[in-house]
Order: C-alpha cells, then structure tokens, then sequence
C-alpha cells in the first residue's frame, strides 16, 4: 500500500511544482545578479589597472577566486600583491 497524508490525498504534485519553480526563480536571480556585480568588477579592474589588458578567458579562469586574481594582475603589472589585495578588496 502506498503512504497517503492524513487527509487522505497524496501529495499534491501542484505544490511541489511551486517549490521547484520558486527555487529556480532565486537561482536565475541569484545568477543575474551575480553576472551584474561580475560585469562591475572586470569593469573596475579595467579602470584601475588601465596601462594593462586583461583577456576575458584570463578573467574568467579567476573568477571567484581572490588568489587567482590577484596573482592574474601581479603577472601583467609586476604590483606588489599586497596592494593589489587592498585595490581590489574596495572594489567588491
């Protein structure tokens, strides 16, 4: 015999639907909003480290990742990673 709730109905597939379209209605935000600051932060280091030109895969393969930035800027601009750290922590 299948479990039932207790009023007598299983459960009801309308709900569960909701859930999964309301969670993947965050992600999509989520996501945007994550590409839109993304867009800000390679624009800001653009800004900043102008004399320099940052490919997008180079950015890309240091996305999310402070340490891979940082040493990123340091390779094309010989700059102490100290400050870069400092330059990039007023950023985001």
């Amino acid at each position: 015999m299948h479990s039932r709730a207790k009023d007598g109905g299983s459960t009801k597939p309308s709900r569960v639907l909701l859930t999964l379209v309301l969670r993947i209605k965050f992600i999509l935000m989520a996501t945007d909003r994550m590409n839109e600051s993304w867009q800000q932060v390679c624009s800001q280091i653009a800004s900043i480290w102008s004399e320099v030109e940052f490919g997008e895969r180079e950015l890309k393969k240091a996305r999310g990742n402070m340490r891979k930035m940082v040493q990123l800027i340091h390779e094309k601009t010989g700059e102490p990673t100290s400050e870069i750290f400092q330059k990039i922590s007023a950023i985001i």
